[in-house]
């Protein structure tokens, strides 16, 4: 079951940021992940 609303991760190490981002999906959560707090803001 995915939610709604998104989750927002940001972190700039790739690998930190794919684990995390498969760690929160298996838990349901609706994950959109950026490299940096810049790119996360011109979305």
């Amino acid at each position: 079951m995915s939610l709604e609303l998104p989750v927002y991760l940001i972190d700039d190490d790739d690998s930190v940021r794919r684990s995390l981002r498969f760690m929160l999906e298996s838990y349901g959560l609706n994950i959109i992940d950026f490299d940096s707090a810049e790119a996360f803001f011109l979305q």
